[in-house]
């Protein structure tokens, strides 16, 4: 249709609107190359006196927008505050495994809370906000090397359906998704948060590895069992793509 307009206008007209099309794509394109979504995993307890400010920050980082792409912050309580007076009720000792598996990936000697991992690739204390903020705009600033999208999300029973499709530029990648909830309020009775009202968002409450992929796209249908004392409104899904070896997470997408 538009070789046929083009072909009964005036030369110099056809050749702005042409010009005109050419600005637009590359603009879009240049949108596109430049978008990029970085994933923030705290590493927290509600048995560690220092996780309150992390955790806060991580809510806040949540609710705000970043010039350039967007974040995933998920939250990761482990488990081994939980003999020190106070059983976190979001811990799992395969959370605490997955900060061993970043300290081997990352060469860091340290596991500590509060501890957050961007975007599998830098490691820093979780409350520190500066420094947070600064190595998310650097990560921002950097091309995602592949994609993943979320295409639906859907309520089937005691389960979620979550369908998508990713590929890699290059190598290979693990197909990551998590569930997380927001808006917890816990009182604590014991521990050394005894007697504080504590609100988390971005809970890890499910995470599996799917499959692995490579430079070919391909499409994925995830179930998700949900339990009844989550809280369906309060639920989100991310998924990321991530090295298999070094950890680091390539591209990701998520839905509330």
């Amino acid at each position: 249709m538009i070789r046929g307009i083009l072909s009964i206008m005036p030369t110099r007209t056809a050749l702005a609107i042409v010009a005109s099309i050419l600005i637009l794509a590359c603009s879009r394109e240049a949108k596109s190359a430049s978008h990029r979504t970085v994933v923030l995993e705290l590493f927290t307890s509600q048995g560690c006196s220092s996780c309150p400010p992390a955790d806060k920050l991580l809510s806040k980082l949540g609710r705000e927008s970043f010039h350039g792409g967007r974040i995933i912050p998920l939250a990761y309580h482990v488990d081994y505050w939980n003999h020190l007076g106070w059983r976190d009720p979001f811990s799992s000792a395969q959370w605490s495994a997955r900060q061993n598996e970043y300290a081997r990936a990352i060469k860091s000697a340290q596991v500590y809370t509060p501890q957050v991992v961007i975007g599998g690739r830098a490691q820093m204390v979780g409350s520190a906000e500066a420094h947070v903020r600064g190595e998310i705009d650097r990560q921002l600033e950097q091309q995602e090397r592949g994609f993943i999208t979320i295409d639906r999300v859907t309520r089937n029973g005691d389960a979620l359906l979550v369908d998508l499709h990713a590929r890699v530029v290059a190598g290979r990648a693990n197909v990551m998704v998590a569930l997380f909830e927001n808006g917890i309020t816990t009182s604590v009775a014991s521990g050394e948060n005894a007697g504080r009202e504590l609100t988390n968002d971005y809970i890890v409450r499910w995470e599996s590895r799917v499959k692995e992929i490579g430079t070919v796209e391909e499409k994925a249908t995830i179930t998700i069992p949900l339990r009844k004392d989550w809280n369906a409104k309060h639920l989100g899904v991310a998924a990321f793509l991530q090295d298999p070896k070094s950890l680091a997470i390539e591209a990701a997408d998520a839905r509330m």
